[in-house]
Protein backbone atom coordinates (compact mmCIF):
# COMPACT_ATOMS: atom_id res chain seq x y z
CA UNK A 1 0.00 0.00 0.00
CA UNK A 2 3.04 2.29 1.12
CA UNK A 3 4.46 2.40 -2.92
CA UNK A 4 0.45 3.01 -4.08
CA UNK A 5 0.79 6.15 -1.31
CA UNK A 6 3.51 7.98 -1.87
CA UNK A 7 3.29 8.89 -5.66
CA UNK A 8 0.44 10.35 -4.44
CA UNK A 9 1.43 12.66 -1.38
CA UNK A 10 4.39 13.71 -3.85
CA UNK A 11 1.47 14.44 -6.93
CA UNK A 12 -0.21 16.64 -4.30
CA UNK A 13 3.00 17.92 -2.75
CA UNK A 14 4.40 19.29 -6.24
CA UNK A 15 0.82 20.37 -7.12
CA UNK A 16 -0.11 22.73 -3.85
CA UNK A 17 4.19 23.46 -3.96
CA UNK A 18 3.43 25.31 -7.58
CA UNK A 19 0.04 27.21 -7.01
CA UNK A 20 1.15 28.09 -3.80
CA UNK A 21 4.59 29.71 -5.57
CA UNK A 22 2.60 30.87 -8.33
CA UNK A 23 -0.03 33.15 -6.16
CA UNK A 24 3.50 34.56 -4.09
CA UNK A 25 5.43 35.42 -7.62
CA UNK A 26 1.91 37.18 -9.30
CA UNK A 27 1.82 39.24 -6.03
CA UNK A 28 5.49 40.38 -6.36
CA UNK A 29 4.31 41.73 -9.73
CA UNK A 30 1.89 43.69 -8.46
CA UNK A 31 3.72 44.94 -5.51
CA UNK A 32 3.33 49.06 -5.41
CA UNK A 33 0.25 48.83 -8.23
CA UNK A 34 -2.82 50.00 -6.83
CA UNK A 35 -5.98 47.04 -6.38
CA UNK A 36 -7.92 48.73 -8.18
CA UNK A 37 -5.43 48.88 -11.57
CA UNK A 38 -6.76 47.39 -14.67
CA UNK A 39 -2.59 45.70 -14.65
CA UNK A 40 -4.15 43.79 -11.67
CA UNK A 41 -7.18 42.44 -13.55
CA UNK A 42 -4.88 41.45 -16.28
CA UNK A 43 -2.27 39.44 -14.21
CA UNK A 44 -5.41 37.39 -11.61
CA UNK A 45 -6.83 36.30 -15.30
CA UNK A 46 -3.29 35.24 -16.48
CA UNK A 47 -2.68 33.15 -13.67
CA UNK A 48 -6.10 31.95 -13.34
CA UNK A 49 -5.36 30.45 -17.05
CA UNK A 50 -2.06 28.71 -15.99
CA UNK A 51 -3.53 27.12 -12.27
CA UNK A 52 -6.56 24.79 -13.93
CA UNK A 53 -7.96 23.85 -10.99
CA UNK A 54 -7.93 27.89 -9.29
CA UNK A 55 -12.16 28.46 -8.74
CA UNK A 56 -11.85 32.40 -8.38
CA UNK A 57 -8.84 34.61 -7.89
CA UNK A 58 -9.38 38.04 -6.39
CA UNK A 59 -7.68 41.31 -5.04
CA UNK A 60 -8.44 42.40 -1.23
CA UNK A 61 -7.58 45.82 0.27
CA UNK A 62 -6.51 46.54 3.86
CA UNK A 63 -10.06 46.35 5.00
CA UNK A 64 -10.38 43.16 3.41
CA UNK A 65 -12.72 44.25 1.13
CA UNK A 66 -12.78 42.80 -2.77
CA UNK A 67 -11.39 45.17 -5.29
CA UNK A 68 -10.76 43.36 -8.28
CA UNK A 69 -11.92 39.69 -9.17
CA UNK A 70 -12.08 37.24 -12.15
CA UNK A 71 -15.09 35.88 -11.43
CA UNK A 72 -18.80 37.55 -10.04
CA UNK A 73 -20.77 35.13 -8.33
CA UNK A 74 -23.74 37.61 -8.05
CA UNK A 75 -25.01 38.43 -5.62
CA UNK A 76 -22.64 37.38 -3.54
CA UNK A 77 -19.78 39.14 -4.89
CA UNK A 78 -19.74 42.89 -5.23
CA UNK A 79 -16.64 45.21 -5.60
CA UNK A 80 -16.28 47.42 -3.30
CA UNK A 81 -18.80 45.68 -0.91
CA UNK A 82 -17.68 41.81 -0.60
CA UNK A 83 -15.23 41.13 1.95
CA UNK A 84 -13.28 37.89 2.97
CA UNK A 85 -14.35 35.66 5.45
CA UNK A 86 -10.70 35.15 6.09
CA UNK A 87 -8.60 37.57 8.40
CA UNK A 88 -5.15 36.65 8.83
CA UNK A 89 -3.10 39.33 11.14
CA UNK A 90 -0.80 40.70 9.47
CA UNK A 91 2.88 39.27 10.41
CA UNK A 92 1.35 35.72 9.85
CA UNK A 93 0.66 36.59 6.37
CA UNK A 94 4.44 38.38 5.78
CA UNK A 95 6.25 35.31 7.61
CA UNK A 96 4.19 32.76 4.99
CA UNK A 97 6.15 33.76 2.24
CA UNK A 98 5.97 31.34 -0.64
CA UNK A 99 4.12 29.06 0.89
CA UNK A 100 1.57 31.30 1.56
CA UNK A 101 -1.68 30.62 3.75
CA UNK A 102 -3.43 27.73 2.95
CA UNK A 103 -6.86 27.40 4.94
CA UNK A 104 -8.72 24.63 6.31
CA UNK A 105 -11.89 23.11 4.37
CA UNK A 106 -13.96 25.74 2.82
CA UNK A 107 -17.30 25.88 2.51
CA UNK A 108 -17.62 28.66 -0.33
CA UNK A 109 -21.12 31.19 -0.44
CA UNK A 110 -21.92 29.83 -3.90
CA UNK A 111 -22.64 26.31 -2.41
CA UNK A 112 -19.19 25.10 -3.60
CA UNK A 113 -16.19 23.53 -1.40
CA UNK A 114 -12.54 23.75 -1.49
CA UNK A 115 -9.96 25.78 0.08
CA UNK A 116 -8.79 29.37 0.47
CA UNK A 117 -4.64 30.37 -0.73
CA UNK A 118 -3.60 33.80 0.98
CA UNK A 119 -0.37 35.89 -0.10
CA UNK A 120 0.25 39.60 0.94
CA UNK A 121 0.71 42.10 -1.51
CA UNK A 122 3.01 45.52 -0.35
CA UNK A 123 2.40 49.22 -1.38
CA UNK A 124 5.26 51.17 -3.64
CA UNK A 125 6.97 51.55 0.06
CA UNK A 126 6.67 48.12 1.18
CA UNK A 127 3.53 48.57 4.03
CA UNK A 128 1.50 45.89 3.62
CA UNK A 129 -1.40 46.43 1.09
CA UNK A 130 -4.18 43.61 0.89
CA UNK A 131 -3.55 40.39 -0.24
CA UNK A 132 -4.30 38.34 -3.16
CA UNK A 133 -6.75 35.20 -2.65
CA UNK A 134 -7.05 32.26 -4.29
CA UNK A 135 -10.09 29.85 -4.25
CA UNK A 136 -8.61 26.37 -5.46
CA UNK A 137 -10.65 23.10 -5.79
CA UNK A 138 -9.20 20.36 -3.54
CA UNK A 139 -12.02 18.04 -4.62
CA UNK A 140 -10.52 17.16 -8.22
CA UNK A 141 -7.01 17.39 -6.99
CA UNK A 142 -7.72 14.71 -5.11
CA UNK A 143 -10.37 13.11 -7.48
CA UNK A 144 -7.80 12.86 -10.37
CA UNK A 145 -5.76 9.94 -8.69
CA UNK A 146 -8.89 7.75 -7.46
CA UNK A 147 -9.65 6.48 -9.97
CA UNK A 148 -6.24 3.65 -10.96
CA UNK A 149 -5.63 3.50 -6.85
CA UNK A 150 -9.15 2.20 -6.96
CA UNK A 151 -9.18 0.10 -10.61
CA UNK A 152 -5.75 -1.11 -10.49
CA UNK A 153 -4.61 -1.23 -6.64
CA UNK A 154 -7.99 -1.61 -5.04
CA UNK A 155 -7.88 1.06 -2.59
CA UNK A 156 -9.96 3.80 -1.32
CA UNK A 157 -8.39 7.49 -0.66
CA UNK A 158 -9.32 10.10 2.17
CA UNK A 159 -7.86 12.98 3.85
CA UNK A 160 -8.14 15.21 6.84
CA UNK A 161 -6.80 17.75 8.65
CA UNK A 162 -5.07 17.45 11.77
CA UNK A 163 -8.16 18.72 13.43
CA UNK A 164 -9.78 15.72 12.68
CA UNK A 165 -11.89 17.46 9.81
CA UNK A 166 -12.36 14.90 6.97
CA UNK A 167 -12.25 17.19 3.78
CA UNK A 168 -12.10 15.02 0.77
CA UNK A 169 -13.25 11.45 0.08
CA UNK A 170 -14.82 9.85 -2.68
CA UNK A 171 -18.23 8.94 -0.52
CA UNK A 172 -19.11 12.82 -0.66
CA UNK A 173 -21.37 12.43 2.43
CA UNK A 174 -18.04 11.54 4.52
CA UNK A 175 -16.86 15.15 3.22
CA UNK A 176 -16.91 17.50 6.20
CA UNK A 177 -17.49 15.21 9.23
CA UNK A 178 -15.37 15.49 12.83
CA UNK A 179 -14.02 12.41 12.71
CA UNK A 180 -13.22 12.35 16.54
CA UNK A 181 -16.89 13.56 17.34
CA UNK A 182 -18.69 11.87 14.28
CA UNK A 183 -21.66 9.47 15.52
CA UNK A 184 -20.41 7.25 13.22
CA UNK A 185 -17.02 6.95 14.50
CA UNK A 186 -17.39 6.41 17.70
CA UNK A 187 -16.47 2.91 18.26
CA UNK A 188 -13.56 1.49 19.75
CA UNK A 189 -11.67 0.59 16.63
CA UNK A 190 -12.48 3.70 14.85
CA UNK A 191 -11.19 6.01 17.33
CA UNK A 192 -8.15 4.04 17.70
CA UNK A 193 -7.76 4.39 14.14
CA UNK A 194 -8.42 8.07 13.86
CA UNK A 195 -6.28 9.12 16.83
CA UNK A 196 -3.48 6.85 15.10
CA UNK A 197 -3.80 8.73 12.10
CA UNK A 198 -3.57 11.92 13.91
CA UNK A 199 -1.16 11.54 16.15
CA UNK A 200 1.71 10.39 13.94
CA UNK A 201 2.74 11.67 10.41
CA UNK A 202 3.07 8.39 9.05
CA UNK A 203 2.28 4.90 9.57
CA UNK A 204 -0.39 1.62 9.28
CA UNK A 205 -2.87 0.09 10.90
CA UNK A 206 -6.10 -2.02 10.71
CA UNK A 207 -9.21 -2.28 11.74
CA UNK A 208 -12.60 -3.80 11.70
CA UNK A 209 -15.55 -2.24 9.84
CA UNK A 210 -19.39 -3.17 9.74
CA UNK A 211 -19.74 -4.12 6.42
CA UNK A 212 -23.83 -3.52 5.29
CA UNK A 213 -23.50 -5.56 1.91
CA UNK A 214 -22.50 -8.54 3.48
CA UNK A 215 -23.89 -7.96 6.95
CA UNK A 216 -20.77 -8.86 8.75
CA UNK A 217 -17.28 -7.12 9.96
CA UNK A 218 -15.01 -7.12 7.43
CA UNK A 219 -11.06 -6.32 8.66
CA UNK A 220 -9.73 -3.18 7.02
CA UNK A 221 -5.89 -1.97 6.18
CA UNK A 222 -4.41 1.64 6.01
CA UNK A 223 -1.78 3.19 5.52
CA UNK A 224 -1.32 7.11 5.80
CA UNK A 225 1.29 9.87 5.29
CA UNK A 226 1.55 13.92 5.50
CA UNK A 227 1.34 16.53 2.57
CA UNK A 228 3.04 19.72 4.88
CA UNK A 229 1.74 22.83 3.53
CA UNK A 230 3.18 26.38 4.54
CA UNK A 231 2.27 27.84 8.36
CA UNK A 232 2.64 24.66 9.72
CA UNK A 233 -0.64 23.16 8.28
CA UNK A 234 -0.65 19.33 7.20
CA UNK A 235 -3.33 17.16 6.08
CA UNK A 236 -3.28 13.63 6.38
CA UNK A 237 -3.38 11.32 3.13
CA UNK A 238 -4.90 7.92 4.09
CA UNK A 239 -5.16 5.03 1.72
CA UNK A 240 -7.68 2.02 3.13
CA UNK A 241 -9.13 -1.00 1.57
CA UNK A 242 -11.46 -0.90 -0.95
CA UNK A 243 -15.33 -1.88 0.58
CA UNK A 244 -17.73 -2.30 -2.20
Amino acid sequence: MNAALLPVIQTVDENMAHVTSSLWATARELDGIPADDPAVKLALYKLRSELPLSIEIGRFDTNNTMITTTRYLDPWWVLGETKSRLNYPVDILKASGPSCIVSDFYQYQDGGRGLMIITPVYDENGEFDGVLLLSYDIDNLFSSLTGSLKNECGYSLWTMHTTGLKFYDENTVEIGKYLKSDPSYQTTELQNMVNNVLANKSGNTSYYFYDTTRGKQTQINAVWNTVSLGSGKQWRVVLTDNVP
